[in-house]
């Protein structure tokens, strides 16, 4: 036997297609002249398409830069606008920086105006950053004592420019007298300038707010998500009067220790004039008149009457 194998036999039908198939050389090579000539026209119908696509697409694009830039300009002149906004809106004795946020910010010193403290002018930020970080009355008061000195500079600076303005003419005129009792607290005349100050408190409540002291007392103002930065503002200064015009019955009740107008008027005592209290009401009249004038300016009517009951 032989280790060699037959030789492979191709089977005719095989055969048969390969010789099928077979192209003399002219026809070969008018088939690559077609194929060549398909190639290009492709190549040309392409690029007609895919060049002025990618120069309109640049062009889009340069159009789609310039748009954004007016969109990034509109928006940094309405922030900014937004901001001055707010900057005039809120009170200057306030940090923007603080970290609670404006709305928290805002509903804060709201709650704290509730409870009879000025927020809005006067006093500084850190001497309201003082009071809020006390637990009642008797702290708040000792942070008033101990920073005596810079409410008075922060209330004689607010009555001071409504003194020297061209405002209302009630309005400077009691601003001047604010301004009196800032001086005579000044001088370490508690009783004087908590006197003059009640009776100056008053008289602003009266005339500027055409308001009864009952009717500012009794009036409802709580806080209201919907409501203005301008209202809010308004409503805190309004609302811290409240507490001090809550009402002393002599025959029925202890002189209060907190500032209260009707002890002021009716009970000389040393429960009632105190440091505390003469610097209570400075701040209540410098925080009333200096926001009576910036309703002035503004031409607003008061928002006590307006004020959701």
């Amino acid at each position: 036997m032989t280790d060699e194998q037959p030789p492979d036999r191709e089977e005719p039908q095989a055969r048969e297609d390969r010789e099928s198939v077979s192209l003399d050389p002219e026809t070969v090579r008018r088939l690559r002249a077609m194929t060549r000539m398909v190639a290009e026209d492709m190549q040309r119908h392409v690029a007609q398409i895919v060049i002025p696509f990618r120069e309109r697409a640049a062009e889009i694009r340069e159009q789609a830069e310039a748009a954004l830039a007016g969109v990034r300009s509109t928006l940094e002149r309405a922030g900014r606008a937004a901001v001055d906004a707010i900057e005039r809106t809120v009170p200057p004795n306030w940090d923007l920086a603080d970290p609670r946020g404006l709305v928290e910010l805002f509903r804060g010193r709201f709650d704290l105006a509730v409870e009879g403290v000025v927020v809005t002018w006067v006093p500084r930020n850190s001497v309201l950053n003082a009071i809020e970080n006390t637990d009642d009355g008797d702290d708040r008061r000792a942070v008033l004592v101990a920073n005596a000195d810079a409410i008075l500079e922060d209330c004689r600076q607010a009555l001071q420019l409504v003194a020297d303005s061209d405002g209302r003419p009630v309005t400077v005129m009691l601003a001047g007298y604010g301004l009196e009792a800032v001086d005579a607290a000044g001088d370490g005349r508690w009783a004087a300038a908590q006197a003059l100050a009640v009776n100056v408190l008053e008289t602003s409540i009266r005339r500027l707010l055409g308001k009864k002291l009952p009717q500012l007392r009794d009036e409802s103002i709580e806080w209201d998500d919907a409501a203005t930065l301008y209202w809010l503002r308004e409503s805190m200064t309004m609302v811290a009067v409240q507490p001090a015009l809550e009402g002393w019955w002599p025959d029925r009740q202890p002189v209060p220790a907190r500032l209260d107008r009707h002890a002021t008027v009716h009970a000389v005592d040393p429960v009632q004039y105190t440091q505390a209290n003469a610097l209570q009401a400075v701040m209540l009249v410098a925080s009333l008149l200096r926001e009576a004038h910036q309703m002035w300016l503004r031409r607003s009517r008061p928002v006590i009457g307006r004020c959701r009951t």
